[in-house]
C-alpha cells in the first residue's frame, strides 16, 4: 500500500533508496572499500555486516528538552544530508487536525502514515552509535532526518563514506514557530452550527 500524499515516482524512489534493506546493505558494503565480507539479512539481523561491539545495556535518558536543544543548535537541519527537517510535534499536530489528508500511525506503520514522516521528520542520532561504544550524551547527538537515521543503522560515518556537516546558520526552525497556533486549534472548541 502506497502512503497517502506520495506520488508513484517519489514513493518508489524512497522505497528503493531508503527502505530496501538488502539493497541498502549491498550499497553500504560496496562503499566500504571491500573491508567487509558478504552482507546478508537474516530476519532482522545483519550477518557479515560492519564489525560490531556489543555495548552494555543502558537505559536511554534523553529527555525532550535535550532533544529540542540539539535540534535548535543544528537549526532542524540534517547533519548527514543537509536537508531541512520538520519537528515531529508539528507533524503530529497537523495529522490530528487533518487525519484523512495527513495520516499518522503511532507505530509509524508504513502505508498508514504520510510519507513526510519518513522523509522530513526530525530525528536525534548518535554520531558514534551506542552499539559501537558511543555515549548517550549531548556531545554525541546530532539532528538528522528520519531517512538518514534509518539508512545509517549502526555504521560509523566513515564506513559509509559520509561526513558530518557543520551546523547551518539558517533561520529554519523546523516549523516550530507554528506550534502555539497548532496547539491552540487543537484545544479550541468547535463553533456550533446555527
Amino acid at each position: 500500500m502506497r502512503p497517502i500524499g506520495s506520488t508513484s515516482t517519489s514513493y518508489n524512489r524512497l522505497i528503493t533508496r531508503h527502505f530496501d534493506p538488502i539493497r541498502r546493505l549491498s550499497e553500504i558494503t560496496s562503499t566500504c572499500g571491500g573491508r567487509h565480507e558478504r552482507t546478508e539479512l537474516v530476519g532482522s539481523t545483519r550477518v557479515g555486516a560492519a564489525p560490531t561491539r556489543t555495548a552494555p545495556a543502558i537505559k536511554r535518558r534523553t529527555v525532550e528538552r535535550e532533544k529540542i536543544a540539539v535540534f535548535a543548535r543544528d537549526r532542524w537541519t540534517c547533519r548527514f544530508c543537509g536537508s531541512r527537517t520538520i519537528d515531529l510535534r508539528v507533524l503530529k499536530l497537523v495529522s490530528r487536525a487533518f487525519p484523512t489528508e495527513f495520516p499518522y500511525h503511532s507505530h509509524w506503520k508504513f502505508g498508514h502514515s504520510h510519507l513526510i514522516y519518513w522523509t522530513h521528520s526530525t530525528s536525534l542520532e548518535h554520531v558514534v552509535p551506542i552499539a559501537r561504544g558511543g555515549l548517550d550524551e549531548s556531545s554525541n547527538f546530532v539532528t538528522t532526518c528520519y531517512a538518514c537515521n534509518d539508512a545509517r543503522g549502526h555504521y560509523l560515518l566513515d564506513e559509509l563514506g559520509w561526513a558530518l556537516r557543520e551546523p547551518t546558520s539558517s533561520t529554519w526552525l523546523g516549523l516550530t514557530e507554528y506550534l502555539p497556533a497548532l496547539k491552540a486549534t487543537r484545544t479550541r472548541k468547535p463553533i456550533p452550527h446555527i
